[in-house]
Parts: C-alpha cells; structure tokens; sequence
C-alpha cells in the first residue's frame, strides 16, 4: 500500500475535487427580468431630460457623446437659425448625425411644453 502524509492526502484530494469540477458544465449567469416599461409623460414631468431650446452648452454636456465643441456647435446653431422645431434637426450641426441622435434617445426634447415635443 501506498504511505502518504497527512499534506500529501490533502493535496491529492483537492488534485481529485478539481479534476472533478473541471469536468462539469459551467452555469449559465442568471438574466436580470426586463424593467418595466413607464407611461410616456410630457418633458416637464422627466427628470433629466434636456430641452435643446433652453439648454446651455453646460447642459449639452451633461448628454452622451457631446462633448463641449459640439454642445457649443448646438447653441450656436439654435442662435443663428432659431429653436430646433424637432430632435432630428440636431443632423444640421456639423458633427452630429443619426447614430448619436439615436444614441440621445428619449434624453432630449425639442421645446419645453408638451404640444412641441416632437422627435
């Protein structure tokens, strides 16, 4: 009969315990539930969204992927042509085109009062 110590039993049982596992299906990660989908609601009434017509470029910012020349491009835009009427007039400012107005999603606004939310 083989004579081990006391560490080489351990070690041979844990070399046993991983082989073991080694051999089973990895589990799958548990998938999150969808979030529930919340009413649309005028602009006023969602935090966080951004109004293009009265925000500044420090507002702008705050938006995914613009950066602090495009939020400047907006307002001048907005100045020199008047309030954008929808969302996907955001494709007039140079730099700006229609995956980042996708990527802005429901974030913005075009006019604060709920009879001019247009997208």
């Amino acid at each position: 009969m083989l004579q081990m110590t006391a560490a080489e039993a351990r070690g041979a049982l844990l070399a046993v315990v991983l082989l073991a596992l080694a051999g089973l299906p990895a589990r799958a990660p548990r998938e999150a539930p969808p979030p529930a989908t919340a009413p649309a609601r005028p602009a006023d009434d969602v935090p966080g969204r951004v109004d293009l017509n009265g925000a500044d470029a420090a507002a702008l910012t705050a938006l995914p992927g613009i950066g602090p020349v495009l939020a400047e491009r907006i307002v001048a835009h907005r100045e020199r042509h008047g309030p954008f009427a929808a969302v996907g007039e955001l494709a007039a400012v140079r730099g700006i085109g229609p995956r980042l107005i996708e990527r802005l999603g429901d974030r913005v606004v075009a006019g604060s009062r709920p009879d001019t939310l247009k997208r």
